[in-house]
Parts: structure tokens; C-alpha cells; sequence
């Protein structure tokens, strides 16, 4: 009965988001940033606003590759795609809290039905932003300690940290969570994470040095 109830609760919310994109069509001013980095990534200008011109402007580097991955294999519509990802991300991480989350199901269907249909939150599904991402990729860390396994954690906050950087909050919570609980994972999931964000460190202090260069070198 309760995998019905599930099935049928998605299924609501596919109808209600399609609803919601249809009628309101709300898009956040700065998800057209994303497109615009996605769109030049995609046809091979670099991951750059503007063609040649340096500047660090994307906030969420993994949504944006997520985006122009779509745009490379022929789907450019960005809005369509990022409204997709979200409702796709939201019914994963539906799907995750009724399997793995160890409480009852009646709870697990409650956290499940706020998931998917608070209202600011449906907003911000459809908005093209990399909040259904970053709500998916907290699931699965969230389970992930629940399942006691480390890789898994480390991945995923990995992941969050290249999703969106305000996450570092949410990987010194599970710093803390080791330090306390399972210090025997505090190596593998840094190490993990680690491997997953320096990358883009590394990166995105070259393109700051490359557009404070050419901030020096500017005649204005």
C-alpha cells in the first residue's frame, strides 16, 4: 500500500509541476547565467561568459557542466533541461528517502510529501538553480552515513562542494559527525572529497589570476 501511495504522490507531483512550469513560469534571473556558460562550454569557447574574456561568473560549476553535457549530445534547450534535472533530481531523492531512511513509513512518506510539494521549495524546482541538485546530493550523504559508508559520503559531499561552495557548512557538520562518532572515516572522506573539489579549486584560481591580469592590463 505504501509503495502505491508513493507511485501515486509522484505521479501528483509530475502533474503539479507541469502545471506549475506552464502557468507561472518562473525563472531565476541567474540561471540564464548557467545557460550562457553552458551554451559556450558546449561549442567550445571554454568555460567563459563571453568568448576570450576571463571571468569567474557560474556559481555552481558542476550544474553547469550537468547542463552543457545535455547541450553536447543535442539538447539545448537549457530551461526545458533544467526543469528536467530538477523534477528528476526531486523524484530520486524521493525515492531514496522511502528506501533507505530508517524510520517508519508513514514518516518517511510525510518527509517525502513535504519534499515534494512545499511550496517555496516547488519554486525553486522549476526556477532553473541547482537547488533540486544540491537537495538530491544532501539525500544521498544523509543516507550514506546512515549506511555507514564513507566513499559514498565523501562523493557526495564532493559533489556538493563543486555544486554549490555554501555546502562547506554541511561537510564541517560531517567532519564534526566523525570526529565524534567515526573517526576511522575522517581520512577516506576527505580524501574523497578532496579529489572531487581540488580540481576545481585549482581551476577556478586560475581563471580569478587570468581576469585579474587582464584587469591590470585593461587601458580603462
Amino acid at each position: 500500500m505504501y509503495k502505491r501511495l508513493l507511485i501515486v504522490l509522484i505521479l501528483v507531483a509530475i502533474v503539479v509541476y507541469s502545471l506549475h512550469a506552464y502557468l507561472i513560469n518562473f525563472v531565476q534571473d541567474d540561471a540564464y547565467i548557467f545557460f550562457r556558460y553552458a551554451s559556450n562550454i558546449s561549442q567550445g569557447k571554454g568555460f567563459v561568459y563571453n568568448e576570450g574574456e576571463a571571468v569567474y561568473g557560474a556559481s555552481s560549476p558542476l550544474y553547469t557542466l550537468l547542463l552543457a553535457c545535455f547541450a553536447e549530445i543535442g539538447f539545448s534547450d537549457f530551461l526545458f533541461i533544467s526543469r528536467l534535472i530538477g523534477i528528476l533530481s526531486v523524484i530520486l531523492s524521493s525515492v531514496l528517502v522511502y528506501k533507505y531512511v530508517p524510520l517508519k513509513e508513514e514518516v518517511r512518506l510525510l518527509c517525502i510529501a513535504i519534499i515534494l510539494f512545499y511550496p517555496r521549495m516547488m519554486y525553486s524546482y522549476l526556477d532553473g538553480m541547482e537547488t533540486p541538485l544540491i537537495v538530491l546530493l544532501l539525500i544521498i550523504s544523509i543516507i550514506s552515513i546512515f549506511q555507514s559508508k564513507p566513499f559514498l559520503v565523501g562523493v557526495s559531499c564532493g559533489l556538493l562542494l563543486t555544486t554549490k561552495a555554501d555546502t562547506i557548512f554541511w561537510f564541517g557538520s560531517v567532519l564534526i559527525y566523525m570526529i565524534l562518532n567515526e573517526r576511522k572515516w575522517i581520512f577516506p572522506v576527505i580524501a574523497t572529497t578532496a579529489c572531487l573539489f581540488l580540481p576545481w579549486i585549482v581551476f577556478s584560481l586560475r581563471v580569478r589570476s587570468e581576469e585579474h591580469t587582464s584587469e591590470l592590463q585593461s587601458p580603462y
